[in-house]
């Protein structure tokens, strides 16, 4: 022994300094644990806490949108979590909902089936009983039931979603790669909620714009812009060599393909009606017309402000054609593949002069046995009048309508939009004003 240490050293030294190492180690030992352990057991026996809840306790202005969660102060048993565990009220009525959980942020999610009432109270109840953590320490209650319970109320209806667009105003902008001016037309809901908006933007950057593309959004429900849409959430599409390409209405058809349609104008006094179709995911659907693009020319200035699509995803358009003196109403129809319809008025188009001087049709809508009714103004000289105009499925006028199809009333200001004509007027006798 004397050997290996050396000759300043003993066995006995040795023996000495190894002692005193594992005592000191044994009370080093001894002293560590985990939270709430007992020196002699190393059991957890602390419970866990939730530490943020969102909304908050006694929140109000909630928007409707909103998706509930609370964090915990550790790591939890996930099992223990469940739409059973975690259980959200307005009064008596429970809320339909998906309950997740993240591991890496300790938190748990409640995401509603349908937005939230206004104006509404919402209990969210925790069951602190059987939500436990990894030691099977049941959650701190916070209430005299046992559970975990917080409350919020919604925002009242018609107030701005602050939750939207990301920046706490519930205001969303976009500015498209030009960097020049846009502005939207339209706007619908695709299935599963994204948000599609319509319109033109400026072909380059300036305060002035003299080249106008078709413009094409989509947003995530909560108004981010879908990144996974177009490039980085946006389109834009140079229709062909015209000042302007215009969109003013937007559809989407069975298939989620996404219809635009407006005007081209090739200059100051021969602009065309003009569709352009994208995929769901906003790329050009060149299956539709040429490459995707499809104009029709009336004579003069044709435009487009109206679209829908029927149920076989034919495509109607409804504008004008004509010039600043004299228009008519102007009423195309495609087939699915983008091409005239040759069996609505022969060649797929129709004009309808309605006023004396200038009639522009502003909506459309489609009702029973396939008939179509669009509806503008007709100026008679002197005012600016209501204007509907019925036709049937062929593009004849409905003579069962109004005087041989047509109806009109003075009024200062166009019809702009016809959607409650499709819900609530059947059409199915003459119609007059009462």
């Amino acid at each position: 022994m004397d050997r290996f240490i050396g000759n300043g050293g003993s066995g006995k030294t040795l023996m000495a300094m190894v002692v005193v190492f594992a005592v000191a180690s044994g009370m080093l030992l001894a002293g560590c644990g985990s939270k709430g352990d007992s020196a002699s057991s190393g059991a957890d026996t602390t419970k866990p806490s939730v530490m943020l809840t969102n909304p908050a306790k006694d929140a109000t202005g909630v928007p409707v949108a909103a998706v509930l969660s609370a964090s915990f102060s550790e790591a939890m048993k996930v099992s223990t979590i469940s739409d059973v565990t975690l259980i959200v009220n307005a009064g008596s009525e429970q809320v339909a909902g998906k309950v997740g959980f993240s591991a890496l942020s300790n938190a748990v999610t409640f995401t509603p089936d349908a937005p939230l009432k206004y104006e509404t109270t919402y209990t969210v109840t925790i069951k602190a009983a059987s939500v436990t953590d990894m030691s099977n320490n049941s959650l701190n209650a916070n209430s005299s039931t046992g559970d975990y319970v917080w409350n919020f109320t919604t925002t009242r209806s018609g107030s701005v979603d602050t939750s939207f667009g990301g920046g706490g105003a519930g205001v969303v902008t976009t500015q498209f790669p030009a960097n020049g001016p846009s502005e939207s037309k339209a706007v619908v809901i695709q299935a599963g909620g994204k948000i599609l908006v319509a319109g033109s933007a400026c072909h380059v950057s300036g305060p002035n714009c003299s080249n106008w593309d078709f413009a094409l959004a989509r947003y995530n429900q909560d108004g981010t812009l879908d990144k996974t849409f177009g490039i980085d959430g946006v389109v834009t599409t140079d229709i062909g060599s015209g000042l302007h390409n215009l969109a003013n209405a937007m559809a989407i058809d069975s298939a989620g393909r996404i219809v635009l349609a407006g005007y081209v104008a090739k200059n100051n006094t021969d602009y065309d009606f003009a569709l352009v179709r994208y995929t769901r995911d906003g790329l050009l659907d060149t299956a539709f017309g040429a490459s995707g693009i499809e104009n029709t020319n009336f004579g003069e200035i044709d435009v487009v402000y109206a679209l829908a699509i029927q149920p076989d995803d034919k495509i109607v358009v409804a504008g004008s054609s004509g010039g600043s003196s004299k228009a008519n109403f102007a009423l195309a129809r495609y087939k699915d593949n983008g091409s005239p319809d040759t069996t609505f008025d022969g060649d797929g188009m129709v004009m309808t002069p309605v006023g004396k001087n200038v009639s522009v049709a502003r909506a459309l809508a489609l009702v029973e046995k396939g008939k179509i009714v669009v509806a503008g103004y007709a100026d008679d000289g002197t005012n600016k009048n209501y204007a509907l105009v019925r036709y049937d499925d062929t593009g004849k006028l409905d003579a069962g309508f109004g005087a041989a199809g047509s109806l009109s009333h003075q009024a200062r200001i166009a019809v702009c939009c016809l959607w409650l004509f499709s819900r609530t007027a059947k059409f199915s006798q003459p119609a007059t004003l009462l």
